[in-house]
Protein backbone atom coordinates (compact mmCIF):
# COMPACT_ATOMS: atom_id res chain seq x y z
CA UNK A 1 0.00 0.00 0.00
CA UNK A 2 2.71 2.53 0.96
CA UNK A 3 4.49 2.17 -2.40
CA UNK A 4 1.29 2.28 -4.43
CA UNK A 5 0.61 -1.43 -4.89
CA UNK A 6 -3.05 -2.42 -5.07
CA UNK A 7 -2.51 -6.11 -4.37
CA UNK A 8 0.01 -8.93 -3.84
CA UNK A 9 -0.14 -11.76 -6.38
CA UNK A 10 1.55 -15.03 -5.41
CA UNK A 11 2.80 -16.92 -8.46
CA UNK A 12 2.27 -20.68 -8.00
CA UNK A 13 2.06 -21.11 -11.77
CA UNK A 14 5.55 -20.62 -13.25
CA UNK A 15 6.56 -23.94 -14.93
CA UNK A 16 10.19 -23.02 -15.75
CA UNK A 17 12.48 -25.90 -14.76
CA UNK A 18 14.97 -23.78 -12.82
CA UNK A 19 12.09 -22.30 -10.81
CA UNK A 20 10.37 -25.65 -10.15
CA UNK A 21 13.65 -27.39 -9.30
CA UNK A 22 14.27 -24.85 -6.54
CA UNK A 23 10.79 -25.47 -5.07
CA UNK A 24 9.35 -22.18 -6.25
CA UNK A 25 6.50 -21.34 -8.63
CA UNK A 26 4.34 -24.30 -9.65
CA UNK A 27 6.39 -26.67 -7.46
CA UNK A 28 4.14 -25.46 -4.63
CA UNK A 29 1.24 -27.34 -6.24
CA UNK A 30 2.93 -30.49 -4.83
CA UNK A 31 3.10 -28.98 -1.33
CA UNK A 32 -0.35 -27.60 -0.41
CA UNK A 33 0.63 -27.30 3.28
CA UNK A 34 3.52 -24.94 2.53
CA UNK A 35 1.45 -23.10 -0.07
CA UNK A 36 -1.29 -22.53 2.52
CA UNK A 37 1.22 -21.20 5.06
CA UNK A 38 2.62 -18.74 2.50
CA UNK A 39 -0.84 -17.46 1.49
CA UNK A 40 -1.93 -17.09 5.10
CA UNK A 41 1.27 -15.30 6.17
CA UNK A 42 1.08 -12.80 3.30
CA UNK A 43 -2.67 -12.18 3.67
CA UNK A 44 -2.24 -11.42 7.40
CA UNK A 45 0.75 -9.13 6.92
CA UNK A 46 -0.67 -6.74 4.31
CA UNK A 47 -3.78 -4.57 4.16
CA UNK A 48 -4.17 -4.90 0.40
CA UNK A 49 -5.75 -7.98 -1.28
CA UNK A 50 -3.73 -11.16 -1.72
CA UNK A 51 -4.27 -13.23 -4.86
CA UNK A 52 -2.84 -16.46 -6.25
CA UNK A 53 -2.02 -17.65 -9.75
CA UNK A 54 -1.68 -21.38 -10.39
CA UNK A 55 -1.92 -24.09 -13.05
CA UNK A 56 -4.34 -27.01 -13.39
CA UNK A 57 -1.88 -29.30 -11.64
CA UNK A 58 1.45 -31.04 -12.11
CA UNK A 59 0.43 -33.56 -14.79
CA UNK A 60 -3.38 -33.53 -14.56
CA UNK A 61 -6.19 -31.62 -12.84
CA UNK A 62 -7.18 -34.33 -10.33
CA UNK A 63 -6.28 -32.18 -7.28
CA UNK A 64 -7.31 -28.82 -8.73
CA UNK A 65 -10.54 -28.36 -6.80
CA UNK A 66 -9.02 -29.32 -3.45
CA UNK A 67 -6.07 -26.98 -3.98
CA UNK A 68 -8.41 -24.13 -5.03
CA UNK A 69 -10.49 -24.58 -1.88
CA UNK A 70 -7.31 -24.40 0.19
CA UNK A 71 -6.30 -21.16 -1.56
CA UNK A 72 -9.65 -19.59 -0.60
CA UNK A 73 -9.64 -20.84 3.00
CA UNK A 74 -6.05 -19.63 3.50
CA UNK A 75 -7.05 -16.02 2.87
CA UNK A 76 -6.59 -15.35 -0.85
CA UNK A 77 -9.17 -12.96 -2.23
CA UNK A 78 -8.80 -13.86 -5.91
CA UNK A 79 -7.58 -16.92 -7.84
CA UNK A 80 -6.24 -17.05 -11.41
CA UNK A 81 -5.86 -20.46 -13.07
CA UNK A 82 -3.82 -21.11 -16.22
CA UNK A 83 -5.46 -23.81 -18.33
CA UNK A 84 -2.41 -26.09 -18.67
CA UNK A 85 -0.51 -28.41 -16.36
CA UNK A 86 3.10 -27.89 -15.31
CA UNK A 87 4.11 -30.82 -17.51
CA UNK A 88 2.53 -29.18 -20.57
CA UNK A 89 4.50 -25.96 -20.13
CA UNK A 90 3.00 -23.89 -23.02
CA UNK A 91 2.29 -26.79 -25.36
CA UNK A 92 -1.17 -27.70 -26.60
CA UNK A 93 -4.34 -25.70 -26.06
CA UNK A 94 -5.38 -24.24 -22.71
CA UNK A 95 -8.27 -26.20 -21.13
CA UNK A 96 -10.86 -23.98 -19.47
CA UNK A 97 -13.40 -26.64 -18.46
CA UNK A 98 -11.69 -27.44 -15.10
CA UNK A 99 -11.51 -23.68 -14.39
CA UNK A 100 -15.27 -23.33 -14.94
CA UNK A 101 -15.81 -26.14 -12.42
CA UNK A 102 -13.64 -24.38 -9.82
CA UNK A 103 -15.68 -21.19 -10.20
CA UNK A 104 -18.81 -23.11 -9.19
CA UNK A 105 -17.34 -24.15 -5.82
CA UNK A 106 -15.55 -20.95 -4.73
CA UNK A 107 -16.93 -17.69 -3.38
CA UNK A 108 -13.89 -15.56 -4.27
CA UNK A 109 -13.47 -14.27 -7.87
CA UNK A 110 -11.90 -16.74 -10.30
CA UNK A 111 -10.04 -15.69 -13.44
CA UNK A 112 -8.96 -17.86 -16.37
CA UNK A 113 -5.70 -17.59 -18.29
CA UNK A 114 -4.18 -19.11 -21.42
CA UNK A 115 -4.33 -18.47 -25.18
CA UNK A 116 -6.39 -15.25 -24.90
CA UNK A 117 -4.92 -13.51 -27.96
CA UNK A 118 -7.97 -11.71 -29.38
CA UNK A 119 -11.29 -10.20 -28.39
CA UNK A 120 -12.99 -13.21 -29.95
CA UNK A 121 -11.05 -15.60 -27.73
CA UNK A 122 -11.93 -13.48 -24.69
CA UNK A 123 -15.66 -13.82 -25.30
CA UNK A 124 -15.38 -17.49 -26.26
CA UNK A 125 -13.58 -18.37 -23.02
CA UNK A 126 -15.12 -16.07 -20.39
CA UNK A 127 -17.92 -18.55 -19.57
CA UNK A 128 -18.97 -18.30 -15.90
CA UNK A 129 -15.68 -16.71 -14.84
CA UNK A 130 -15.26 -13.30 -13.23
CA UNK A 131 -12.62 -12.29 -15.75
CA UNK A 132 -9.62 -13.40 -17.78
CA UNK A 133 -5.92 -12.64 -17.37
CA UNK A 134 -4.07 -11.81 -20.59
CA UNK A 135 -0.33 -12.34 -20.70
CA UNK A 136 1.94 -13.20 -23.63
CA UNK A 137 -0.50 -12.00 -26.32
CA UNK A 138 -0.12 -8.40 -25.15
CA UNK A 139 3.50 -8.30 -26.31
CA UNK A 140 2.40 -8.67 -29.94
CA UNK A 141 -1.00 -7.02 -29.64
CA UNK A 142 -1.22 -4.28 -26.99
CA UNK A 143 -4.46 -3.16 -28.67
CA UNK A 144 -6.27 -6.26 -27.41
CA UNK A 145 -7.64 -4.40 -24.38
CA UNK A 146 -9.20 -1.73 -26.59
CA UNK A 147 -10.70 -4.44 -28.79
CA UNK A 148 -12.33 -6.11 -25.77
CA UNK A 149 -13.51 -2.78 -24.37
CA UNK A 150 -15.08 -1.85 -27.71
CA UNK A 151 -16.83 -5.21 -27.96
CA UNK A 152 -18.27 -4.75 -24.47
CA UNK A 153 -19.56 -1.32 -25.56
CA UNK A 154 -21.00 -2.74 -28.79
CA UNK A 155 -18.49 -0.88 -30.97
CA UNK A 156 -16.33 -2.05 -33.86
CA UNK A 157 -12.61 -1.95 -33.14
CA UNK A 158 -10.45 0.23 -35.36
CA UNK A 159 -7.12 -0.93 -34.05
CA UNK A 160 -4.16 -1.11 -36.45
CA UNK A 161 -3.57 -4.53 -37.98
CA UNK A 162 -1.23 -3.66 -40.84
CA UNK A 163 2.43 -2.94 -40.22
CA UNK A 164 1.99 0.58 -41.54
CA UNK A 165 -0.68 1.20 -38.94
CA UNK A 166 1.51 -0.23 -36.17
CA UNK A 167 4.64 1.81 -36.94
CA UNK A 168 3.66 4.94 -34.92
CA UNK A 169 3.07 2.77 -31.83
CA UNK A 170 6.32 0.81 -32.29
CA UNK A 171 8.35 4.03 -32.60
CA UNK A 172 6.59 5.66 -29.65
CA UNK A 173 7.24 2.52 -27.59
CA UNK A 174 10.94 2.73 -28.49
CA UNK A 175 11.12 6.40 -27.56
CA UNK A 176 9.57 5.68 -24.16
CA UNK A 177 12.08 2.88 -23.55
CA UNK A 178 14.95 5.24 -24.41
CA UNK A 179 13.56 7.98 -22.14
CA UNK A 180 13.34 5.49 -19.27
CA UNK A 181 16.56 3.50 -19.74
CA UNK A 182 18.77 5.35 -22.22
CA UNK A 183 19.28 4.39 -25.86
CA UNK A 184 21.70 1.51 -25.35
CA UNK A 185 19.66 -0.35 -22.72
CA UNK A 186 16.30 0.78 -24.10
CA UNK A 187 16.93 -0.43 -27.65
CA UNK A 188 18.39 -3.70 -26.36
CA UNK A 189 15.17 -4.43 -24.45
CA UNK A 190 13.05 -3.13 -27.35
CA UNK A 191 14.26 -5.92 -29.63
CA UNK A 192 11.85 -8.55 -28.30
CA UNK A 193 8.91 -6.15 -28.55
CA UNK A 194 9.76 -5.10 -32.12
CA UNK A 195 10.05 -8.74 -33.19
CA UNK A 196 6.63 -9.52 -31.70
CA UNK A 197 4.94 -6.49 -33.27
CA UNK A 198 5.72 -7.80 -36.77
CA UNK A 199 4.51 -11.35 -36.05
CA UNK A 200 2.24 -12.54 -38.87
CA UNK A 201 3.46 -9.98 -41.41
CA UNK A 202 4.63 -11.02 -44.85
CA UNK A 203 8.38 -11.68 -44.61
CA UNK A 204 8.23 -11.58 -40.81
CA UNK A 205 11.16 -13.98 -40.36
CA UNK A 206 13.57 -11.78 -42.33
CA UNK A 207 12.22 -8.68 -40.62
CA UNK A 208 12.67 -10.18 -37.15
CA UNK A 209 16.25 -11.15 -37.97
CA UNK A 210 16.98 -7.48 -38.62
CA UNK A 211 15.03 -6.12 -35.65
CA UNK A 212 16.76 -8.33 -33.06
CA UNK A 213 20.11 -6.73 -33.97
CA UNK A 214 19.01 -3.10 -33.74
CA UNK A 215 21.13 -0.91 -31.46
CA UNK A 216 19.93 2.63 -32.27
CA UNK A 217 16.54 4.25 -32.75
CA UNK A 218 17.43 5.46 -36.26
CA UNK A 219 18.16 1.86 -37.28
CA UNK A 220 14.74 0.73 -36.07
CA UNK A 221 12.99 3.54 -37.92
CA UNK A 222 14.95 2.85 -41.12
CA UNK A 223 14.08 -0.87 -41.10
CA UNK A 224 10.39 -0.24 -40.52
CA UNK A 225 10.10 2.52 -43.11
CA UNK A 226 11.83 0.62 -45.90
CA UNK A 227 9.90 -2.67 -45.69
CA UNK A 228 7.24 -3.06 -48.44
CA UNK A 229 4.32 -3.43 -46.01
CA UNK A 230 4.88 0.11 -44.69
CA UNK A 231 5.05 1.99 -47.96
CA UNK A 232 2.35 4.42 -48.97
CA UNK A 233 2.60 3.43 -52.64
CA UNK A 234 1.03 0.00 -52.32
CA UNK A 235 -0.66 -1.31 -55.45
CA UNK A 236 -4.44 -1.02 -54.94
CA UNK A 237 -6.03 -4.49 -54.57
CA UNK A 238 -8.69 -3.58 -57.14
CA UNK A 239 -9.02 -0.65 -59.50
CA UNK A 240 -12.62 0.59 -59.73
CA UNK A 241 -13.21 2.79 -62.75
CA UNK A 242 -16.91 3.28 -62.08
CA UNK A 243 -19.71 1.76 -60.03
CA UNK A 244 -23.46 1.53 -60.62
CA UNK A 245 -26.06 0.36 -58.15
CA UNK A 246 -29.65 -0.88 -58.17
CA UNK A 247 -31.91 -0.90 -55.10
CA UNK A 248 -35.31 -2.56 -54.78
CA UNK A 249 -37.87 -4.17 -52.46
CA UNK A 250 -38.55 -7.36 -54.42
CA UNK A 251 -36.57 -9.66 -56.67
CA UNK A 252 -38.35 -11.80 -59.25
CA UNK A 253 -35.62 -14.38 -59.84
CA UNK A 254 -32.26 -15.45 -58.51
CA UNK A 255 -30.04 -18.40 -57.65
CA UNK A 256 -29.09 -19.91 -54.33
CA UNK A 257 -25.54 -20.54 -53.21
CA UNK A 258 -24.02 -23.93 -54.13
CA UNK A 259 -26.92 -24.74 -56.44
CA UNK A 260 -29.62 -24.60 -53.76
CA UNK A 261 -33.12 -23.39 -54.58
CA UNK A 262 -33.63 -19.64 -54.40
CA UNK A 263 -36.53 -18.19 -52.39
CA UNK A 264 -37.70 -14.62 -52.77
CA UNK A 265 -38.60 -12.53 -49.73
CA UNK A 266 -39.56 -8.88 -49.38
CA UNK A 267 -36.82 -6.72 -48.00
CA UNK A 268 -33.84 -4.77 -49.20
CA UNK A 269 -32.31 -5.86 -52.51
CA UNK A 270 -29.11 -4.14 -53.58
CA UNK A 271 -26.77 -4.85 -56.48
CA UNK A 272 -23.44 -3.18 -57.14
CA UNK A 273 -21.75 -3.41 -60.52
CA UNK A 274 -18.04 -2.57 -60.27
CA UNK A 275 -16.31 -1.83 -63.57
CA UNK A 276 -12.77 -3.08 -62.87
CA UNK A 277 -11.33 -3.06 -66.39
CA UNK A 278 -8.50 -5.58 -66.54
CA UNK A 279 -7.84 -5.45 -62.77
CA UNK A 280 -7.84 -8.87 -61.04
CA UNK A 281 -10.47 -9.75 -58.47
CA UNK A 282 -9.39 -8.31 -55.15
CA UNK A 283 -8.53 -10.78 -52.36
CA UNK A 284 -11.18 -10.66 -49.66
CA UNK A 285 -13.62 -8.45 -51.60
CA UNK A 286 -16.58 -10.73 -50.92
CA UNK A 287 -15.99 -10.95 -47.17
CA UNK A 288 -15.18 -7.22 -47.02
CA UNK A 289 -18.58 -6.30 -48.51
CA UNK A 290 -20.28 -8.60 -45.99
CA UNK A 291 -18.38 -6.90 -43.16
CA UNK A 292 -19.41 -3.44 -44.39
CA UNK A 293 -23.08 -4.46 -44.44
CA UNK A 294 -22.83 -5.89 -40.91
CA UNK A 295 -21.16 -2.73 -39.56
CA UNK A 296 -23.80 -0.51 -41.18
CA UNK A 297 -26.69 -2.58 -39.82
CA UNK A 298 -25.25 -2.68 -36.31
CA UNK A 299 -24.74 1.07 -36.24
CA UNK A 300 -28.16 1.91 -37.75
CA UNK A 301 -30.44 -0.61 -36.04
CA UNK A 302 -28.58 -1.26 -32.78
CA UNK A 303 -28.99 -4.99 -33.43
CA UNK A 304 -26.05 -7.35 -32.82
CA UNK A 305 -25.72 -8.39 -36.46
CA UNK A 306 -22.99 -10.98 -36.95
CA UNK A 307 -21.38 -12.82 -39.85
CA UNK A 308 -21.01 -16.38 -41.04
CA UNK A 309 -18.17 -16.89 -43.47
CA UNK A 310 -18.00 -15.90 -46.24
CA UNK A 311 -20.70 -13.23 -46.09
CA UNK A 312 -23.98 -14.35 -44.54
CA UNK A 313 -25.52 -11.76 -42.22
CA UNK A 314 -26.76 -13.29 -38.96
CA UNK A 315 -28.98 -12.12 -36.13
CA UNK A 316 -29.69 -14.10 -32.95
CA UNK A 317 -28.22 -17.24 -34.52
CA UNK A 318 -30.31 -17.12 -37.71
CA UNK A 319 -29.79 -15.87 -41.24
CA UNK A 320 -30.80 -12.27 -41.84
CA UNK A 321 -29.38 -11.90 -45.33
CA UNK A 322 -26.54 -12.78 -47.63
CA UNK A 323 -24.37 -11.78 -50.56
CA UNK A 324 -23.35 -13.35 -53.83
CA UNK A 325 -20.52 -12.13 -56.06
CA UNK A 326 -20.16 -12.84 -59.78
CA UNK A 327 -17.47 -11.84 -62.22
CA UNK A 328 -18.63 -10.98 -65.74
CA UNK A 329 -15.87 -11.07 -68.37
CA UNK A 330 -16.27 -9.29 -71.71
CA UNK A 331 -13.15 -9.62 -73.87
CA UNK A 332 -10.47 -7.67 -71.98
CA UNK A 333 -12.95 -5.87 -69.69
CA UNK A 334 -14.50 -7.28 -66.54
CA UNK A 335 -17.18 -6.37 -64.04
CA UNK A 336 -17.84 -7.61 -60.54
CA UNK A 337 -21.52 -7.88 -59.60
CA UNK A 338 -22.30 -8.02 -55.87
CA UNK A 339 -25.88 -8.73 -54.82
CA UNK A 340 -27.29 -8.29 -51.30
CA UNK A 341 -30.57 -9.70 -50.07
CA UNK A 342 -31.74 -8.59 -46.62
CA UNK A 343 -34.92 -9.90 -44.99
CA UNK A 344 -37.29 -7.16 -43.84
CA UNK A 345 -40.85 -7.89 -42.72
CA UNK A 346 -42.73 -11.18 -43.02
CA UNK A 347 -41.00 -14.19 -44.51
CA UNK A 348 -42.75 -15.70 -47.58
CA UNK A 349 -45.30 -18.46 -46.80
CA UNK A 350 -43.74 -20.90 -49.29
CA UNK A 351 -40.52 -21.18 -47.30
CA UNK A 352 -39.88 -24.79 -46.16
CA UNK A 353 -40.07 -25.23 -42.39
CA UNK A 354 -36.31 -25.90 -42.06
CA UNK A 355 -35.45 -22.73 -44.00
CA UNK A 356 -37.96 -20.65 -42.01
CA UNK A 357 -36.56 -21.94 -38.71
CA UNK A 358 -33.06 -20.81 -39.77
CA UNK A 359 -34.17 -17.36 -40.99
CA UNK A 360 -34.98 -14.04 -39.34
CA UNK A 361 -36.14 -10.61 -40.50
CA UNK A 362 -35.75 -7.03 -39.40
CA UNK A 363 -38.97 -5.41 -38.24
CA UNK A 364 -40.02 -2.84 -40.87
CA UNK A 365 -39.03 0.68 -39.85
CA UNK A 366 -37.14 -0.38 -36.72
CA UNK A 367 -34.34 2.09 -37.46
CA UNK A 368 -33.91 5.88 -37.81
CA UNK A 369 -35.54 7.05 -41.02
CA UNK A 370 -37.75 3.93 -41.02
CA UNK A 371 -37.51 3.42 -44.81
CA UNK A 372 -35.61 0.94 -46.97
CA UNK A 373 -33.95 3.96 -48.56
CA UNK A 374 -32.52 4.92 -45.16
CA UNK A 375 -31.29 1.34 -44.74
CA UNK A 376 -29.67 1.34 -48.16
CA UNK A 377 -28.20 4.79 -47.52
CA UNK A 378 -26.56 3.59 -44.32
CA UNK A 379 -24.88 0.69 -46.14
CA UNK A 380 -23.71 2.92 -49.00
CA UNK A 381 -22.44 5.53 -46.52
CA UNK A 382 -20.47 2.95 -44.56
CA UNK A 383 -18.97 1.53 -47.76
CA UNK A 384 -18.01 5.04 -48.86
CA UNK A 385 -16.29 5.66 -45.51
CA UNK A 386 -14.23 2.45 -45.55
CA UNK A 387 -13.57 2.00 -49.29
CA UNK A 388 -10.45 4.24 -49.44
CA UNK A 389 -8.77 2.15 -46.72
CA UNK A 390 -9.69 -1.05 -48.55
CA UNK A 391 -8.42 0.23 -51.89
CA UNK A 392 -5.15 1.30 -50.30
CA UNK A 393 -4.41 -1.48 -47.82
CA UNK A 394 -6.57 -4.35 -49.02
CA UNK A 395 -8.44 -6.90 -46.94
CA UNK A 396 -5.78 -7.49 -44.29
CA UNK A 397 -6.56 -4.25 -42.46
CA UNK A 398 -10.14 -5.42 -41.88
CA UNK A 399 -9.43 -9.00 -40.86
CA UNK A 400 -9.71 -8.44 -37.11
CA UNK A 401 -13.01 -6.60 -37.50
CA UNK A 402 -14.46 -9.51 -39.48
CA UNK A 403 -13.24 -12.00 -36.89
CA UNK A 404 -14.89 -10.00 -34.10
CA UNK A 405 -18.27 -10.54 -35.76
CA UNK A 406 -17.63 -13.99 -37.26
CA UNK A 407 -19.89 -16.59 -35.62
CA UNK A 408 -18.00 -19.49 -37.18
CA UNK A 409 -14.59 -18.79 -35.62
CA UNK A 410 -13.69 -21.36 -33.01
CA UNK A 411 -16.82 -23.41 -33.79
CA UNK A 412 -17.16 -26.91 -35.19
CA UNK A 413 -18.47 -26.68 -38.74
CA UNK A 414 -19.28 -28.79 -41.77
CA UNK A 415 -17.96 -27.37 -45.04
CA UNK A 416 -19.50 -28.47 -48.33
CA UNK A 417 -17.37 -27.53 -51.34
CA UNK A 418 -16.48 -29.00 -54.72
CA UNK A 419 -18.60 -32.08 -54.14
CA UNK A 420 -17.05 -33.00 -50.79
CA UNK A 421 -18.07 -32.54 -47.16
CA UNK A 422 -15.44 -31.87 -44.49
CA UNK A 423 -15.85 -31.32 -40.74
CA UNK A 424 -13.50 -29.44 -38.48
CA UNK A 425 -12.98 -26.25 -36.49
CA UNK A 426 -13.03 -22.80 -38.12
CA UNK A 427 -9.83 -21.12 -36.94
CA UNK A 428 -10.19 -17.74 -38.62
CA UNK A 429 -9.66 -15.95 -41.92
CA UNK A 430 -6.38 -15.55 -43.80
CA UNK A 431 -5.00 -12.55 -45.70
CA UNK A 432 -6.95 -13.51 -48.83
CA UNK A 433 -10.28 -13.85 -47.04
CA UNK A 434 -10.07 -17.66 -47.11
CA UNK A 435 -11.57 -19.67 -44.25
CA UNK A 436 -8.93 -21.55 -42.22
CA UNK A 437 -10.40 -24.96 -41.41
CA UNK A 438 -8.63 -27.33 -39.01
CA UNK A 439 -9.77 -30.81 -40.01
CA UNK A 440 -10.16 -33.77 -37.67
CA UNK A 441 -6.72 -34.89 -38.90
CA UNK A 442 -5.25 -31.67 -37.47
CA UNK A 443 -4.46 -30.17 -40.88
CA UNK A 444 -5.32 -26.51 -41.45
CA UNK A 445 -6.80 -25.98 -44.92
CA UNK A 446 -7.46 -22.55 -46.47
CA UNK A 447 -10.87 -22.62 -48.21
CA UNK A 448 -11.81 -19.95 -50.75
CA UNK A 449 -15.40 -21.05 -51.45
CA UNK A 450 -17.99 -23.34 -49.94
CA UNK A 451 -21.13 -23.69 -47.87
CA UNK A 452 -20.66 -23.61 -44.08
CA UNK A 453 -22.94 -25.30 -41.56
CA UNK A 454 -22.34 -24.50 -37.88
CA UNK A 455 -22.72 -27.76 -35.98
CA UNK A 456 -24.93 -27.81 -32.92
CA UNK A 457 -24.31 -29.94 -29.86
CA UNK A 458 -26.49 -32.74 -31.18
CA UNK A 459 -24.65 -32.81 -34.50
CA UNK A 460 -21.15 -33.09 -33.13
Amino acid sequence: GAIGAVGVDLNFGCPAKKVVNSDHGSALLKNPKLASEIISAVAKSVKIPTSVKMRLGISDDSNLENFAKMVESSGAQLLTIHGRTVKQMYRGEANFEPIYRVKKILKIPVLGNGDIDSANKFFERIGNLDGLMIGRAVVANPWIFREIENRLAGKISKTPKTLRGKIPTILRHAKLMIAEKGEKRGMLEMRKFSANYVRGEVGAKKLRNELVHVEKFVELEKILRRCPQSRQTLQPPVQVRCCSMAVGRRQSAGRGRMGRRWYGADGLKMSWVLDTGSSPVAPGLSVWIGLICAIALRELTGEAVGLKWPNDLRLRGRKLGGLLLDRVQQKTESRIVAGLGLNVGDLPPELPDEVRAASISLHPGAWPGKTLSALAGAIVGTADTWLPAYLQDGWSGFRSQFEELDETRGRRIRLVASGRSVEGVAEGIDARGALLLRTVQGVVEPVMAGDVHILGVGEE
